[in-house]
Parts: C-alpha cells; sequence; structure tokens
C-alpha cells in the first residue's frame, strides 16, 4: 500500500517538476494552464447560460460551478508551482485562475440561491478573463510575455 500512494504522489507531482524545468518548458506549462483556464471558463459560462434560460436544473448548475472552482483552484497552485516563465507572465496568469476562481464561487452561491441576475453578471466576468486567459495563452505560445 506504501507503494502505491507514493506512485499517486509522484505521478500528481510530475507535471509541477516538469514544468520547471527551463523557460520553455515552463512557459509552455503556463500557457496549457491557461487554456484550461479558459476552456472551464467557456464550459461553465454555457452551463450558467442554460441555467438562467430554464434549461439545466439548479444541482446540475451549481455542481459544474464548484467543479469549475476545483479547475481553477489546481491551475493557480500548478501556475503558482511553476519557475520557468517570467515571474510577471506566471503573476497575471495566476491572477486570471484566482479570478476565475472567485467567480466560479460567486456562481455556484448564485445558483444555490436562485439568483439569476447574479449570474447573468458573472458570466461577463468568466468571458472577460476566459479572453485574458487565451490572449495570455497565445502571447507565451507567440514567445512574448506581459
Amino acid at each position: 500500500m506504501k507503494h502505491l500512494v507514493l506512485v499517486a504522489v509522484s505521478a500528481s507531482l510530475l507535471p509541477v517538476f516538469a514544468a520547471g524545468c527551463g523557460g520553455g518548458a515552463g512557459r509552455a506549462q503556463l500557457g496549457r494552464e491557461l487554456e484550461r483556464c479558459a476552456g472551464s471558463a467557456a464550459a461553465l459560462t454555457a452551463v450558467l447560460e442554460t441555467w438562467v434560460s430554464g434549461r439545466a436544473p439548479r444541482p446540475y448548475a451549481a455542481d459544474a460551478a464548484r467543479e469549475a472552482g476545483r479547475t481553477f483552484d489546481d491551475a493557480g497552485h500548478a501556475i503558482a508551482a511553476l519557475r520557468g516563465p517570467a515571474s510577471t507572465d506566471r503573476e497575471h496568469a495566476l491572477a486570471v485562475a484566482r479570478g476565475l476562481e472567485q467567480a466560479a464561487a460567486g456562481a455556484a452561491g448564485a445558483v444555490e440561491r436562485s439568483d439569476q441576475a447574479a449570474a447573468v453578471h458573472l458570466v461577463s466576468t468568466l468571458r472577460a478573463l476566459e479572453d485574458e486567459a487565451r490572449t495570455q495563452s497565445r502571447a507565451l505560445n507567440r514567445g512574448g510575455g506581459q
């Protein structure tokens, strides 16, 4: 059983160790984390819009918001652990991930309270942060930083 736990912990840390090796690898990992955030933001936006229109049940939308929040939290931890990219790139990406995490928490609360107006407001926040994540990712992939 000890070996199983060690393998699981080692496997979960592998992306962090690999990302910390060299600037290029770290920049690529940072770009991937930003794309993961952007994709999750787009998915949560679609779920919230579907819930507001009455085509998705409240528990489903609340669960989706909580799951997206966990994704953003995981991405934030991965971004914070990176050592290859410039600190300004990393800090900017971390701010986006944390902003998305807060928006997801707000969305979960709005759905649980059946507050559609708050959910609509958060959709615009999610879209803006999704756009920022994609813009940063493209800049990193082109070789430029923030």
